[in-house]
């Protein structure tokens, strides 16, 4: 069987001495759909499988790289510095050494599955697995939104199964015993966290314009991370859900007022709580 340009499907004389064709026009219930033409002439088939083409099948770019697309969607796209931060390490150090110097137009499920079987073998975890697996769906989703791509390979390839290690909380008599360990700023912290089920960034991220100890209540709107560049910053929480006013808790109140009374807050910034 001859290959072909990719897009252009593929071609073979039958038995019969007629020539067949097969295009790929798309995916069903998770496996691919071709379509076959007929003819008695290679070129007669060839014509009738670039004029359905034209009418029903997206353009492929042929000559990027995998490489060189990703680079380009990276740096294209409006990332929030975390989820830049995953996706440039998946592309880098995972994506990029095993099948970055394959086509876009010719990437199939074996370069898929071959790229998460070589993970593996490497002993890269689970959960990094699974990242990778999403960045590749996600580059790949654009071009076939885009009608660029017949399909996505990685849509037919099931990602790694991650099941998170079992957390281990602290129960009532435990967390007690730690905010009464704790001292100073520290013992703040712990205080939030225990009785607001605040996470760490928020708890970083937090600024006295969102204390109203009068009113006993907390807005939680930003978070502290790390940009692009590595260095901290405050930045809006990602979500309208996680964006949340809470009230405070008699413990909390009292921990976070003898905080801001505290003689040694006299000599830190006045704005930010964790200053």
């Amino acid at each position: 069987m001859a290959r072909r340009a990719c897009g252009e499907g593929t071609l073979h004389r039958r038995k019969d001495g007629r020539w067949e064709g097969k295009l790929r026009v798309g995916v069903r219930a998770g496996k691919l759909v071709r379509k076959s033409f007929y003819g008695e002439t290679r070129q007669d088939v060839t014509d009738q499988m670039r004029a359905y083409a034209s009418r029903h099948v997206p353009n492929v770019d042929v000559d990027l790289t995998l490489n060189e697309y990703l680079e380009q969607w990276l740096t294209d796209s409006d990332w929030r510095p975390n989820t830049y931060r995953l996706r440039r390490i998946a592309v880098d150090r995972h994506i990029i050494p095993h099948i970055g110097a394959r086509r876009v137009g010719d990437l199939d499920v074996d370069d898929v599955k071959v790229l998460l079987r070589r993970l593996k073998e490497l002993s890269v975890g689970i959960a990094t697995r699974k990242q990778v697996h999403a960045t590749l769906n996600a580059a790949l989703n654009v071009l076939y939104r885009e009608r660029k791509l017949l399909f996505n390979p990685c849509s037919l390839v099931p990602g790694p199964r991650y099941e998170p290690k079992e957390k281990i909380v602290l129960d009532r008599h435990q967390a007690k015993r730690l905010m009464e360990k704790a001292e100073g700023q520290t013992q703040v912290l712990v205080v939030m966290a225990a009785t607001l089920a605040m996470r760490e960034g928020e708890l970083f991220g937090l600024l006295w314009n969102c204390v109203d100890l009068k009113r006993r209540t907390i807005a939680i709107v930003r978070q502290l991370t790390e940009d692009i560049d590595g260095k901290l910053a405050l930045t809006p929480l990602k979500t309208k859900a996680s964006r949340r006013t809470l009230e405070l808790p008699e413990l909390t109140l009292r921990a976070l007022t003898a905080w801001r009374n505290a003689p040694s807050r006299r000599l830190c910034r006045p704005v930010c709580l964790h200053g």
